[in-house]
């Protein structure tokens, strides 16, 4: 090998070697920049900030509210209300405040609940039998056709017979046919009922329970649609690049393009360039005609109502990670400004409830003052008057007869009270007469009864009814019994 050959292979293998080296040291070795995507958490905290600042530098004046329970439609400044998320309730007494808002010249910014699982059944029952439905077509006009081009086959039969006998037989076999071919009444009434049984409703029926008023209202729905990144291939995916040059870029060998951008020419503000989301806006009655709506027809309809319009958009196109990309902010001005002379905002965080802690941390001045009002009462009712404290009144002694008078009023409310009562006077009687009268305990209950009514002028009937009956439950009745016993006793005392 000459001379110059080995020192050119060894002077391009230094090459080769130094190059390495100088990349590897350069990618190992040194200090690099490398861009980290980071969430402060201020915005962690807040989804709306970045879009509460831009509106706030295009001259709006914007409210922040957590919750829809939060806000009284009824004292709603006129402007635009941004309803973020799409989970929670919106019952139909706040939608309809919300429209009655919108009608007034307004504009309301919301995403309709997802399809729920019964509603996807019925959309693919619906859009299979739709496309039944036009593979019969066909293949009636296929079937049409055919037997306009064919020759009738019993006239056929009946010229290759020929003869005398052949118009005959084909007068027959033309009979036959049509018999053959005319249904009966009874069955083509049959058929007709199993098909009005098996028909099934083109689209979903809204339930009772909807849970969700302003869907309902415009019969709309959120969906999920696949959408492939920038360029993607069956095993693996790219992450997308969020600018137009990514999606007019060619993709590399192996990879497929994805789904154009949205675009939307948003009044007052041009044509504008969206982010083409998974999640678009189904429509289950397109009877109803958007005002205006993006080149794919399924991101974002707005519809006039009143004076004012609704704005269906899907995803969270205006929350912080979104606003930034394509048009996103400038479609969130140009909504902001479809009012024209009203420069309020509001965005509502979500639309699911908030709990008693939360409402009760939300609104602490109002419970402080009524709780203060409440311990203010709670002093002026234990208080009685104001002045000077007056001295104890001197301690007296009661009679006896207050406390047989006490006593005798809470037997009188105690269980069986009564009953002590009474038996207490009739064994105080029957001590009397064991006493002055032995003679007359001898005597049957009859003949007592007479004897004492002979003695003292009372009545029999009042004399056993004291004596022997149950306590009465009536105030006079009672009195009666305890009189009758006491005047019986007395008049063997004399």
């Amino acid at each position: 090998m000459k001379l110059w050959v080995k020192a050119a292979l060894i002077g391009g293998s230094l090459a080769i070697l130094a190059a390495m080296s100088a990349w590897w040291w350069h990618n190992n070795m040194q200090l690099q920049w490398q861009r980290e995507p980071r969430q402060s958490p201020l915005a962690a905290g807040q989804p709306f900030l970045g879009a509460t600042w831009l509106l706030r530098e295009n001259g709006f004046a914007v409210d922040v509210v957590p919750s829809l329970d939060l806000v009284d439609v009824r004292k709603l400044r006129n402007g635009t209300l941004l309803l973020g998320g799409s989970a929670g309730v919106i019952t139909q007494a706040k939608s309809d405040q919300l429209l009655a808002w919108v009608a007034a010249g307004n504009t309301l910014v919301f995403q309709p609940r997802a399809l729920n699982k019964e509603e996807k059944r019925l959309l693919q029952k619906a859009g299979a039998r739709g496309a039944d439905a036009e593979e019969e077509s066909e293949d009636d006009e296929a079937a049409g056709e055919d037997a306009q081009d064919a020759p009738d086959d019993a006239a056929a039969r009946a010229a290759r017979q020929g003869g005398d006998s052949a118009p005959e037989d084909a007068a027959e076999a033309e009979a036959e046919s049509e018999a053959e071919t005319e249904p009966d009444e009874e069955d083509a009434a049959e058929a007709t009922e199993e098909e009005e049984e098996e028909e099934e409703p083109a689209g979903p029926v809204l339930k009772a329970n909807e849970t969700d008023g302003l869907a309902a209202v415009f019969n709309a729905r959120s969906a999920h649609k696949y959408q492939q990144t920038v360029c993607s291939t069956l095993s693996r995916r790219l992450e997308p690049a969020h600018t137009p040059e990514a999606y007019k870029a060619p993709c590399p060998p192996g990879t497929v393009k994805a789904a154009s951008l949205r675009l939307l020419d948003l009044p007052g503000m041009g044509e504008l360039t969206l982010d083409p989301q998974s999640v678009r806006v189904r429509m289950l009655d397109e009877r109803r005609v958007p005002l205006w709506t993006d080149n794919q027809l399924d991101g974002i309809r707005a519809y006039q109502h009143g004076r004012g319009q609704v704005v269906m958009a899907p995803g969270a196109l205006f929350e912080n990670h979104n606003l930034r990309q394509h048009d996103h902010g400038a479609l969130l001005v140009g909504l902001a400004r479809l009012n024209g002379a009203h420069k309020q905002v509001t965005i509502v965080k979500s639309r699911i409830t908030v709990p008693w802690y939360a409402l009760l941390w939300l609104h602490y001045k109002k419970v402080i003052i009524a709780l203060a009002a409440l311990l203010g009462l709670l002093f002026w009712a234990s208080v009685r008057r104001f002045g000077p404290v007056l001295p104890d009144p001197a301690p007296a002694r009661r009679s006896l007869m207050e406390h047989i008078s006490a006593s005798g009023a809470w037997l009188w409310k105690a269980k069986g009270g009564r009953q002590v009562l009474v038996d207490a006077a009739r064994a105080d009687l029957q001590a009397t007469l064991q006493r002055r009268a032995p003679g007359l305990l001898r005597l049957s209950e009859t003949q007592q009864h007479d004897e004492l009514a002979r003695l003292t002028g009372l009545s029999a009937a009042v004399i056993a009814h004291a004596m022997h009956y149950e306590p009465a439950t009536a105030e006079a009745e009672f009195t009666r019994q305890i009189r009758t016993l006491q005047t019986l006793r007395k008049h063997y005392e004399r």
